[in-house]
């Protein structure tokens, strides 16, 4: 290690490390009830956007 970088690697060890979350997609569907199912969210998003498409202007 180099001199005068001492301080650095203590501060750097003595750093918490991030605990691992994991990813979580959630999405509400037309009855509001929330879905978290990947393949629900997928269908959902599909619904979605084809009702989207469908809305008379």
């Amino acid at each position: 290690m180099t001199s005068g970088r001492s301080k650095k690697a203590d501060s750097t060890l003595k750093t918490p490390t991030k605990t691992i979350q994991p990813k979580v997609s959630v999405i509400s569907d037309a009855d509001r009830n929330p879905r978290t199912e990947s393949t629900a969210v997928v269908n959902r998003w599909d619904e979605y956007w084809s009702d989207f498409y469908k809305y008379p202007l």
